[in-house]
């Protein structure tokens, strides 16, 4: 029996409602914030290459990335260009008020 009276269930809930970036996610917006703005064949031709997977697992990445408010897409006559949607300063202090608030309010 659990001594823990559940509590490491609703944390394990707590952090699972966080919207934080993956590991991968991180490496695209760490790149992203170097060089301010990139098109989805400049990521894949990055990432595609690092991490060995097709232009189809990239693109549903970054489809995923706009959905969590990661980054902006603007339609260009050459195509999507994808940008951070904050400076990296602000989204550490985003993800940091985030923690705070979820686990001492």
């Amino acid at each position: 029996m659990p001594r823990d009276g559940g509590d490491g269930v609703k944390a394990k809930k707590l952090l699972y409602s966080l919207v934080l970036p993956s590991q991968r996610e991180m490496a695209i917006l760490e790149w992203l914030w170097s060089r301010k703005a990139a098109s989805s064949s400049d990521i894949y031709g990055v990432f595609g290459q690092l991490w060995q997977v097709r232009r189809q697992v990239v693109h549903g990445m970054l489809q995923v990335m706009l959905e969590k408010g990661f980054i902006e897409r603007r339609i260009e006559q050459s195509g999507a260009i994808y940008q951070p949607a904050s400076s990296r300063a602000n989204f550490e202090q985003a993800v940091i008020q985030q923690l705070a608030e979820t686990f001492f309010h």
